[in-house]
């Protein structure tokens, strides 16, 4: 099987539906081939959170070593004989999500000729900025600006884990950067793991997004410096579910009790007294079903050859020239272009997808100035861009130097053309973001629905790129540009 050593994602342990071998696949990557039956698969996310299980990598000789370790270390008697373990899964919800900030950088003449960080909101007690040097900030203090402030946007990828079963004495509310790293497998909902407990969900994912976005908007009003974020708002969050391996240790007799990291072996929670939420005392809830990841063949629905193995929501088949798109919806009608170098070298096509939309949400993401010929479409990279700052500037200068490329209809696979890592409904979303970004810019904290579009069309155009030092350079008009290093491998 194709095994991928990377640091990020999780096993799938499901098998090929053409020979029945095991495949191993992760998290982001959607297509390879069976090394025993030749053909080309893809992985189908479902509709609803998925839930994952980290396997459990210490066993009760290795855990008993750790915690003995551990009371030895603080002078504490070691651990007697008869001890009890039980193995149990606590889940957690994990977002990933894009989160937008918009910061404001404030300036104020003091007296003593430095800028310090000024606001006219009362904070009230919640924060205390000491008196350094320039003056410092007091709560409900009225400060007089010395000019206007500057409004910055950026994005991020932004990812985080909550508790998601019930409250149980010395379990953490969070597993941190390793819900990122770890290995992980899939949880079947028809079958549990024989060697441990699994313990029940009982917040739902709206619930815990509630809590993800509140534990945001806590710091909306933080300041450092001269800037301070006026607006955090999370974009397209999606959500699932890590069941994280455990250990309870428990003395006979009712004596000491303790909770081990069934990752590492850290031991994480010692406590006298029984704990009043053992695993095996669970409140009985209703099962909540997860979706279930599907391995297909990756093949063309009009003749039925195998597609490329290559990562990409859209394919121009070889054998029927037909286009496939893997995102379902009619706004895409198939519809792909590509704009012809005007010189001969070596060039890449990157694609862009193309939404038609209002002029006037064209005009506000390309910032252009009053007295341009109005278009009606929107331009957004169809690559995957790790910056989401340059995927927002690339946006914007496509979107306004799409009027100067000529558009030719794509009929055959062409080998420059690069893979589509995004399809057209995430780009869509990123349309939003991007438009977002301008009005929230302009007029503050805004609703999400604000910047809401509804495409009437969506097309895909290639664009021409030439390789110049350490940045892209479009071959058709030399001014459209990104860095290298801004492109997801």
């Amino acid at each position: 099987m194709t095994v991928l050593n990377r640091k990020s994602g999780y096993y799938i342990g499901v098998g090929c539906p053409g020979c029945g071998a095991e495949l191993e696949l992760e998290s982001d990557f959607f297509v390879l081939e069976c090394s025993h039956y030749g053909s080309v698969l893809r992985l189908v996310m479902p509709d609803i959170p998925p839930a994952y299980v980290v396997t459990c990598k210490k066993d009760r000789q290795e855990i008993r070593f750790l915690v003995d370790r551990h009371l030895k270390s603080q002078g504490c008697p070691l651990t007697r004989s008869g001890l009890s373990f039980t193995l149990f899964y606590y889940p957690y919800w994990k977002m990933d999500a894009i989160l937008l900030k918009v910061k404001e950088e404030m300036l104020r003449a003091s007296s003593s000729g430095v800028d310090a960080f000024s606001a006219d909101v009362d904070l009230g007690d919640l924060f205390s900025f000491g008196g350094g040097a320039g003056g410092g900030y007091r709560s409900g203090e009225e400060i007089a600006y010395s000019g206007p402030s500057a409004v910055n946007v950026s994005l991020a990828l932004y990812t985080s884990t909550l508790s998601a079963g019930p409250d149980m004495a010395g379990i953490p509310t969070d597993v941190g950067l390793r819900a990122e790293y770890v290995k992980m497998k899939p949880f079947k909902n028809s079958a549990g793991d024989a060697e441990g407990e699994f313990i029940p969900v009982v917040k739902t994912w709206g619930e815990a997004l509630s809590a993800f976005t509140k534990s945001n908007a806590v710091k909306a009003w933080m300041g450092m410096g001269n800037e301070r974020t006026k607006q955090r708002r999370l974009f397209r969050p999606r959500g699932s579910v890590v069941y994280f391996p455990y250990f309870a240790v428990v003395e006979p007799g009712g004596g000491r009790r303790f909770i081990a990291d069934g990752l590492s072996g850290r031991l994480i929670h010692t406590s006298t007294e029984k704990d009043a939420a053992a695993p095996n005392e669970m409140p009985s809830v209703d099962a909540m079903e997860f979706g279930e990841l599907s391995i297909i063949l990756h093949r063309c629905p009009t003749c039925g050859v195998d597609l490329p193995p290559t990562r990409s929501h859209v394919y121009i088949c070889h054998n029927c020239h037909s286009v496939v798109s893997l995102d379902v919806g009619t706004i895409f009608d198939q519809g792909v272009h590509f704009s012809p170098p005007p010189k001969a070298g070596v060039v890449q096509m990157f694609p862009f997808w193309l939404f038609k939309v209002s002029s006037d949400a064209v005009m506000a993401v390309a910032k252009q100035p009053k007295g341009v010929a109005e278009s009606d479409w929107l331009a957004v990279p169809g690559f995957r861009v790790a910056n989401l700052t340059v995927m927002r500037q690339l946006c914007q200068r496509m979107t306004a130097a799409l009027p100067h490329f000529t558009r030719q209809p794509a009929e055959d696979y062409d080998e420059r053309f690069q893979p589509v890592d995004i399809g057209w409904s995430e780009a869509a979303a990123l349309a939003e973001i991007c438009l977002y970004c301008e009005k929230a810019v302009k007029a503050g904290d805004l609703p999400a629905e604000a910047a809401a579009i509804t495409p009437e069309k969506a097309e895909l155009i290639y664009i021409p790129f030439a390789p110049q030092n350490y940045f892209y350079v479009d071959t058709v008009m030399d001014a459209v540009t990104f860095p290298q290093a801004a492109i997801a491998r």
